[in-house]
């Protein structure tokens, strides 16, 4: 059995509801074999799998970018597009690419199956993503003239489509610093295909005593809220895009990885002068997800569970 019939065969297990279908995917739901749709929760994104039997056109109602990537095909012809640059085709070899903006006209032909991952993100969004990262109001019109190939762009579309199988999507305090990294890197690998070049800070680029400081008086007063990247690079007064690596080269590690240092810390003083606190309680009073996430930590930065921690002190 091949990769098309595997996706195919799934299709009698599921259980989504036409009606909850966004209007993009209603549009072609006859000719769907099957799918899988994974929304973001606070609607920043949207996924899908999907198998389609032939390709259908669009009536230009929707409200997204939609960045499509082929992953297996069983066509014996290119697929035709215009996504209001003009004509073009796309081949049938997984990991071509095609960009469109869902507020024009979508025109699309050809015969399948097609297997695809679609990523869709609403384009004042993506907009204003991009020139929070670059400073600038920069077009992806270019990428709607022909389809393209880009191997660092379809590792971010799995790695993203990986958090959306396994729920990751769905806990805020688990998933959304790594979801922000993967959009900013997507955002940079469509500005780069359509033509831009985006500075980068060097190696020897480091944040200001000032700002660096702010920011870490901030992230020990916080350490039991979700801890916004685009916030604290706006506390820094940096693009959002560069705060990551400016603070590794300041501090020695990445944001994530000192945030979940200065929670342990604070984890260990808890267990120390606060015997009669449950670890469940240390754990929502510190950002944790549960008490499993505290635990796992634990273990993995100090050696040892919190409760033997507290039990040998």
């Amino acid at each position: 059995m091949n990769d098309l019939d595997h996706i195919i065969a799934r299709k009698n297990a599921l259980t989504i509801n036409v009606d909850d279908w966004p209007q993009h995917i209603r549009n072609f739901s006859d000719s769907l074999l099957a799918i899988n749709i994974f929304r973001e929760p606070t609607g920043l994104f949207e996924m899908t799998e999907s198998v389609i039997s032939e390709a259908v056109s669009d009536d230009g109602l929707g409200d997204d970018y939609m960045l499509s990537m082929l992953v297996r095909s069983a066509a014996s012809s290119p697929l035709q597009f215009n996504l209001g640059n003009g004509r073009f085709s796309r081949g049938n070899e997984p990991g071509l690419f095609v960009f469109g903006n869902l507020r024009n006209h979508q025109h699309v032909r050809g015969i399948g199956p097609f297997h695809s991952v679609s990523f869709h993100v609403n384009v004042d969004t993506l907009k204003q993503r991009i020139c929070d990262l670059t400073g600038k109001s920069l077009s992806l019109d270019p990428l709607h003239s022909s389809a393209f190939r880009d191997e660092t762009l379809e590792v971010l579309i799995k790695q993203l489509l990986s958090i959306c199988q396994s729920g990751q999507h769905r806990t805020p305090r688990a998933g959304s610093t790594r979801i922000d990294g993967i959009l900013d890197q997507i955002c940079h690998r469509l500005l780069h295909n359509a033509g831009h070049k985006i500075s980068e800070p060097s190696p020897e680029d480091r944040l200001q005593p000032r700002s660096i400081k702010q920011v870490l008086e901030y992230i020990d007063s916080a350490l039991g809220c979700e801890l916004d990247r685009d916030l604290l690079a706006r506390i820094a007064g940096v693009s959002p895009c560069h705060f990551s690596r400016l603070f590794r080269q300041t501090v020695g590690m990445t944001p994530k990885q000192y945030i979940l240092k200065s929670r342990i810390e604070r984890a260990k003083n808890l267990l120390d002068s606060q015997n009669d606190l449950l670890l469940k309680d240390i754990a929502e009073s510190l950002g944790f997800t549960d008490q499993a996430h505290l635990s796992r930590e634990f273990v993995r930065q100090v050696g040892v569970p919190p409760g033997v921690y507290r039990k040998f002190r």
